[in-house]
């Protein structure tokens, strides 16, 4: 697998998900996560903890509300204040490879 940076353990894996309800890992032994994602999966509901790649995070926000999640207002704040801050327009958006 090709990664655009190391990633220096499991708990800096997870802290790269942008998501809260994705920050899962399994190490083949443990499974390592944090108490928001727990709790945002039990309510189904969709909060950001960070945003790298806009258009790759949108679209998993659409596939969650397919699969019953909500979005909360903090993400849609969160979302629109970090591509305004930014400065992303929509061809740089489009530009960035992702893997989802």
């Amino acid at each position: 697998m090709i990664t655009e940076r190391t990633y220096f353990g499991v708990q800096d894996l997870i802290d790269s998900f942008d998501i809260t309800a994705c920050r899962f890992a399994y190490d083949g032994t443990n499974i390592h996560t944090y108490y928001s994602a727990i709790r945002d999966v039990k309510n189904k509901v969709i909060n950001l903890h960070t945003i790298t790649h806009a258009a790759a995070t949108f679209k998993r926000i659409l596939k969650y509300q397919t699969k019953g999640y909500n979005v909360s207002r903090s993400c849609i704040s969160k979302y629109v204040d970090t591509i305004y801050q930014s400065g992303i327009n929509g061809k740089e958006l489009d530009m960035r490879f992702y893997i989802d």
